[in-house]
């Protein structure tokens, strides 16, 4: 049978199951007879097939919620140290704003002075690092998303979850005794219990839910003897980054802005310099005053917009005629957040 006919043939047997849903060959029934059943909708295949209700419950030593890299840190320190660790992630590659989905460099000693001093990390971030210069020379941020997760899952006694968000915590008095998560991948809630849980997800959802004290925008100059600071408090807190990257094509490449785009005013960017294309721009960025967390996907889309914009004067305001050669390689779908929540411990 030639493929053409196989498909004309495979859709008219589709219509005649669909409209035969009781097996009455030639009849059309009104969708109200069986919209109510719903198993109706659950036999599929050959087989009966329940409505999904996927509930596991599994137990561990530790439990560190977010996968930047002071998650990878707490978690392979706690697994090297003999304790039953699990990793929880709700992204699906590891790195936090490291990861290939951000792209914000891991460079803490990178630019020490005097110049000739050793950059140097210490400890697991050295270790990840120096396997990285080796694994991929090439610097290519998927391949880095790679070398960490071979770094996590190679460890005997840790257990990765990754598209996984704790949602709440389950207390017994001032303890918390489980993660409650939802694995968007596999739609099963997983009753994590633990004996020690790290919060190192950024935002803090699961210590928020257990009741830690946090504060959110600046404190006023007062408080900590700082100059900088506002005279008096505010919520303003430090603003979310979409990163991008352009790559010279050798030729010249045109560029048209998305729909989207918010206009670039040079006179308002506050002598930001436009120096290099490659690594595109760390200061497109948006902040709040209210909650940064709530205005998440609202900033995103602005934060998109601003970032074309930029690029749009780069290759049509007549500014750059050094970026004629030059296209768009990625552009980020997920903003970098530099803050939200700040958890107050025994110290401050």
């Amino acid at each position: 049978m030639k493929r053409r006919n196989f498909f004309k043939n495979a859709a008219g047997i589709a219509m005649v199951t669909q409209l035969t849903p009781n097996g009455e060959a030639g009849t059309e029934k009104p969708i109200e007879s069986f919209k109510f059943d719903r198993k109706q909708w659950e036999v599929m295949g050959n087989g009966f097939q329940a409505m999904p209700d996927r509930k596991k419950t599994v137990s561990y030593d530790v439990v560190v919620v977010g996968a930047g890299m002071a998650g990878i840190c707490a978690a392979v320190a706690s697994a090297r140290n003999g304790a039953k660790t699990v990793l929880i992630n709700d992204r699906p590659v590891l790195g936090g704003n490291a990861s290939s989905e951000i792209r914000v460099t891991v460079n803490g000693v990178a630019h020490l002075k005097p110049k000739g001093l050793p950059e140097r990390e210490t400890g697991i971030i050295e270790e990840i690092l120096i396997e990285n210069r080796a694994r991929n020379p090439q610097e290519s941020y998927p391949v880095w998303d790679h070398v960490l997760y071979d770094f996590v899952t190679r460890e005997s006694n840790l257990t990765l979850m990754l598209n996984t968000q704790a949602m709440d915590a389950v207390m017994k008095g001032d303890r918390i005794t489980a993660a409650r998560c939802w694995q968007l991948t596999t739609e099963t809630e997983f009753m994590v219990q633990g004996q020690v849980f790290i919060d190192c997800s950024g935002d803090g959802l699961l210590a928020a839910k257990a009741g830690a004290i946090f504060r959110t925008g600046r404190e006023a100059a007062s408080e900590f003897d700082e100059k900088y600071a506002p005279k008096e408090a505010d919520g303003w807190q430090m603003g979310a980054s979409i990163l991008m990257q352009a790559k010279d094509m050798g030729r010249p490449m045109p560029y048209t802005p998305p729909a989207f785009v918010i206009k670039y005013d040079a006179e308002k960017a506050h002598d930001r310099a436009i120096n290099q294309f490659i690594d595109g721009f760390w200061w497109v960025e948006l902040g709040s005053e209210f909650d940064i967390i709530d205005e998440q996907e609202d900033n995103r889309h602005k934060l998109m917009g601003y970032l074309h914009g930029v690029w749009d004067y780069v290759k049509n305001s007549g500014e750059f005629p050094e970026s004629e050669n030059f296209a768009l390689d990625w552009v980020g779908a997920l903003p970098g957040r530099r803050e939200s929540r700040r958890f107050i411990g025994d110290f401050i």
